[in-house]
């Protein structure tokens, strides 16, 4: 089933390509960008937006590493069996499915132009605060439960749209080559990080409580790297359309 899907959407890209209108001048950016397969390393390091972008991106990996261990943790001390623990996660998983398609089918596109992408990216991050301090309070199967299926949905209807949102106002090279450092490298790398964190954060003796509590900090500065990140990609976007340009070089 996965496949014939996969199929049919190679089968409507070409069906795009055979009816969009051929250009009637010459593209710039339908050429090849070129350049070294590193070229992106170098264009993150100099773009402060771009790094930001990275730094919201490895926040993403840190709020859902410490949600998944955590869920990980609770559910294998307080459900016992494979089959209820089965039921447990199918059941998230269908929440989160149902809860993110309603969104985005509905409420993703308005909402993003109604508040714009700071606010959408901060969606996230907000969820984590409120999350993480519940948490910190009641640290239980139920509060983790919650977290999981609230951050992901929040995550794939508003947060990750608005995410490549950001890559919008920036060049053909840092769009390409920079993009799929921060998605892959960054993301994945961050991923192992914080599992190591996590570790080490139960290694010092601090129970689920007391890991919430030690994140919460952290949360909270990725709400406010996600507004800052919004006011500057609206502020790019406008200067652009000031001189009539269709692509940026970050500042």
């Amino acid at each position: 089933m996965a496949a014939a899907f996969l199929e049919l959407a190679v089968f409507c890209v070409h069906r795009i390509e055979s009816v969009a209108d051929p250009p009637t001048e010459v593209d710039l950016r339908r050429q090849r960008v070129g350049g070294s397969a590193f070229a992106g390393l170098s264009e993150l390091i100099r773009s402060p937006y771009l790094l930001g972008v990275a730094a919201w991106v490895s926040l993403l990996s840190f709020g859902a590493t410490i949600t998944y261990f955590a869920q990980a943790n609770i559910v294998s001390a307080t459900i016992h069996g494979a089959a209820a623990q089965t039921r447990l996660f199918a059941g998230i998983d269908l929440s989160v499915g149902l809860l993110s398609l309603a969104t985005q089918v509905f409420a993703t596109a308005a909402f993003l132009k109604r508040f714009g992408t700071g606010i959408a990216a901060a969606a996230l991050p907000a969820v984590y605060v409120v999350g993480f301090a519940a948490l910190a309070i009641a640290p239980s199967l139920s509060v983790v439960v919650t977290l999981q299926v609230a951050q992901r949905w929040m995550n794939f209807a508003i947060a990750n749209p608005a995410r490549q949102v950001f890559f919008t106002v920036v060049g053909r090279e840092e769009k390409y080559k920079a993009k799929n450092l921060i998605d892959v490298v960054i993301y994945r790398g961050s991923d192992a990080l914080y599992g190591w964190v996590y570790d080490s954060l139960q290694a010092l003796g601090l129970k689920l409580g007391a890991i919430a509590l030690c994140v919460l900090p952290v949360a909270a500065g990725w709400l406010v790297l996600s507004t800052t990140l919004g006011r500057t990609q609206e502020r790019l976007a406008m200067k652009a359309d000031d001189q009539g340009e269709s692509g940026w070089q970050s500042k």
